[in-house]
Order: structure tokens, then C-alpha cells, then sequence
């Protein structure tokens, strides 16, 4: 029988509801940054004017258009500092920790300069580079990753977030990782701006209790921008309804990755999404917090190109074995506190690490 992998669960900030409760959004904290790699920058010159705006434009689409190549960074950081700018410094100096693999100093004391000029510069500017992200709210939450914001989590369920902060943000930083709960309308707002189509990894909570969290299917569902998107994370109680809505999506076609917590399904509708070109694509799923029936077992191990299926623990007993043949090691039992996984991701599953609070 294949080997069963079982997730360590992470330590829990806080006590956390469980679903199918109503997901408290998690404590927001200042990011962390995360540096990444390059040479020395071009040294400032003294008294140099300001770049020309244009050209500065044109280099900063060019970072937002191509956010894994550290080139059109790298030529963005040397306009910058040939014009007195410190963030060119500080873009160049954590792709240069970035390029070393992100070792800390005692994993490479060959890093230690990098690392401390890093900190010098994030002590000094990095309150005047992320005040536009505090405009999202005061909760929100970000990680700096070589030299711009990779991920993103604005506000909390006590605040609002506008279509045109987020817009601002996404036209001056490449996220690629982005968390978002907000009521219907607002929702529909917020995955309609600019720059939600570079979005790789998208996690949206909700729930309405009227209707449970189908909502977030249909308003992520009938988005149009989502076309980046490769890990979907959803929840909680989508329901037939909710799940059905993103089977229609013509949006979600780079989706490999699908998370959903507390799905509320029926069987019919986890054979329809077997059968549906969304389903036909997954490599990776998550149905966390609901009983996994021999239906459904059935239903998901159908999936031609499944190679990894993440289920609750406790939720998974009556078809334990069928799922370990099927999958092997690509079989995981998550035990995570709480509902933070909807958002954060299954601990050695999702595409990035959890915050960290």
C-alpha cells in the first residue's frame, strides 16, 4: 500500500472556529521582507534630477509584465539609483540575496553585508515605500520580495478595501499572491481592476448567512481578470451552487491548483466537476473539512491528471485506502487549527509558505 503523507500542523495564532463557522480574518502583522539577488547598483549620482517619467514607466511595466525576470528589475534599480533613489539600492540588493537563495548569515556569512544593507535601508525608507499599502488598511499585510510586494492581504473584516487603492497598488508593485474577503459587490469590484490578471495565486473568503459562502463561486466564477490564476483557494460552504459557478468560469483556465474548505457539496456536482474541463486540469485538490464518501472518493480519483489530493483529518477514515492507492504520497491529511489553511494553504502543499504572524 502506498505510504500516506500526513502534514504537520502549524501552531495556531489564535483560536479559530471551525468550519463550517465563519473564518475570522488573521491578525495582520508588517511584513517580513523577503530579500532576493543582484550586483552592486549603479552608485547615486549627487544631485542627479529625477528620471524621466516615461522612461521610468515603461521600465516599471516592463518589471510588472515579467515579474520572475530579474533583468527588467535589475535595469529598473540602476535608473533609480543613477538618480539618487534608494530603491534601486534596495531593489538590487535583495535580488542579490535572492540570486544566493535567500541563506541568512549563518547559513552563508558571505551574505552578512547584503543582509545588513538590507536592513539599513528598510529601517530608513520603508515606511514612505508602503504607504500606499496602508491606505488598503490598517490590518493589511504584505511581503517584499526582490525589491516589490509579491503578496498582498489587505485589511480585515472590520474594514473595506477600494477597487482604486488596490488598483494603485497592483499598477506599481507585480503581486502575484493575493488574499482577498469582502462582501458580494465589493468583491466583484476588487477582482475586476487592473493588474488582477497577473494574480497566480488568489485566496477569497466569505460568507453570507443567508446563503453560506456560495457567493465567493459566483462572483469568482463570473471575474473575468482571474486568468493568471494557478492555485484557487475558496471557502468556506460554496455549496452546489457556489461550485458550479466556477465550472462555467471562462476565466480559470491556468487553474492547476484548487482549494476549497468546508465545501458543502453534493456528490453529483464533485462528479461534475470530475468531468469539467476545470477538473480535467487540476493537479492538485483540496477538500478540507467534509467527509470524503466512497462517491466522492470515486469522483476525485477519476481526475486524469490529479497527482495530489489534500483531505481533513478525521473526515477521510472511510476511504483512507482507496485514496493511498490511488494517490500514494500525493495523499495528504491535513490537520491544520483552526480555518487559517483556507487562506494560508495547507502546510508543504501550497505554492508559498504561511504568513508569518
Amino acid at each position: 500500500m502506498a505510504t500516506k503523507t500526513k502534514v504537520k500542523a502549524k501552531p495556531a495564532a489564535k483560536a479559530k472556529a471551525k468550519v463550517p463557522a465563519k473564518p475570522k480574518a488573521t491578525a495582520m502583522s508588517k511584513p517580513a521582507a523577503m530579500p532576493k539577488p543582484a550586483a552592486k547598483a549603479t552608485p547615486a549620482k549627487p544631485g542627479a534630477s529625477a528620471p524621466d517619467p516615461a522612461k521610468l514607466r515603461a521600465l516599471l511595466d516592463d518589471v510588472l509584465a515579467n515579474p520572475d525576470d530579474d533583468h527588467a528589475r535589475r535595469v529598473y534599480a540602476d535608473l533609480l539609483s543613477a538618480h539618487g533613489d534608494p530603491r534601486g539600492d534596495f531593489i538590487a540588493v535583495q535580488c542579490e540575496i535572492a540570486a544566493r537563495g535567500n541563506r541568512t548569515e549563518r547559513e552563508d556569512p558571505k551574505t552578512k553585508p547584503l543582509w545588513e544593507r538590507f536592513r539599513e535601508l528598510h529601517s530608513k525608507h520603508s515606511a514612505k515605500w508602503t504607504k500606499p499599502l496602508k491606505a488598503l488598511g490598517k490590518h493589511t499585510k504584505w511581503e517584499l520580495h526582490r525589491g516589490f510586494v509579491r503578496a498582498l492581504s489587505p485589511a480585515s473584516e472590520e474594514e473595506s478595501t477600494t477597487p482604486g487603492a488596490l488598483a494603485d497598488i497592483l499598477a506599481s508593485e507585480p503581486v502575484i499572491d493575493l488574499e482577498l474577503g469582502e462582501e458580494p459587490r465589493l468583491l466583484a469590484k476588487l477582482l475586476d481592476v487592473a493588474g488582477i490578471e497577473r494574480v497566480r495565486r488568489l485566496g477569497v473568503h466569505g460568507w453570507s448567512p443567508s446563503s453560506g459562502g456560495s457567493f465567493v463561486g459566483k462572483v469568482v466564477g463570473a471575474a473575468t481578470r482571474v486568468t493568471g490564476v494557478r492555485e484557487l483557494r475558496l471557502g468556506v460552504k460554496l455549496g452546489d451552487p457556489g461550485v458550479r459557478a466556477l465550472l462555467a468560469s471562462r476565466a480559470l483556465g491556468s487553474v492547476t491548483h484548487l482549494a476549497i474548505g468546508g465545501p458543502g457539496t453534493s456528490a453529483k456536482v464533485a462528479e461534475e466537476l470530475a468531468s469539467s474541463p476545470l477538473g480535467q486540469q487540476l493537479e492538485i485538490l483540496e477538500w478540507n473539512r467534509e467527509e470524503i464518501t466512497p462517491a466522492l472518493a470515486k469522483a476525485f480519483i477519476a481526475m486524469p491528471k490529479l497527482k495530489m489530493f489534500v483531505g481533513s483529518d478525521g473526515w477521510v477514515d472511510g476511504t483512507r485506502d482507496l485514496l493511498a492507492e490511488r494517490f500514494g504520497d500525493g495523499f495528504v491529511i491535513e490537520d491544520e487549527p483552526g480555518d487559517e489553511y483556507i487562506l494560508d494553504g495547507v502546510a508543504g502543499v501550497s505554492l508559498r509558505k504561511p504568513w508569518k504572524r
